[in-house]
């Protein structure tokens, strides 16, 4: 089931909100367009990683699948690594979860957490298709 726009705007605005925050205390010299443009790249990442997912859990991934998803990965990590020390990337292969997690410097999360849910943390990147 796909998210309404409503639900994708507010998923957006969180997570901007979240990573600013944050990027503001660790990496103040980034310009705020920056921020946003590679905030925006990093919800295009993952909406193709969810697409591979969901194609891995239903018939596997061809040779092809298998290079893009890595290589998606690692632009994912290029980009997170640009807003500096502690931040962090958590990827999760099962497309009924969260696919792509960055974690902040300071923690803070909005996945479930409680016994049975596998998550560690991070905040979720989210879908915006």
């Amino acid at each position: 089931m796909r998210a309404s726009p409503k639900d994708v705007r507010r998923d957006m605005v969180e997570f901007v909100c979240a990573v600013e925050r944050e990027l503001r205390e660790s990496n103040p010299t980034l310009a705020e367009w920056a921020v946003v443009k590679r905030l925006l790249r990093l919800c295009e990442l993952n909406n193709a990683l969810h697409a591979l997912a969901e194609a891995a859990c239903n018939y596997g991934l061809t040779e092809r699948q298998e290079k893009r998803q890595a290589k998606l990965e690692e632009e994912v990590r290029q980009i997170v690594k640009t807003f500096g020390t502690g931040f962090g990337v958590i990827f999760n292969g099962d497309p009924r979860g969260i696919t792509v997690r960055l974690v902040l410097p300071s923690g803070r999360t909005n996945a479930w957490q409680g016994v049975g849910c596998p998550q560690d943390g991070g905040w979720r990147v989210p879908l915006t298709r």
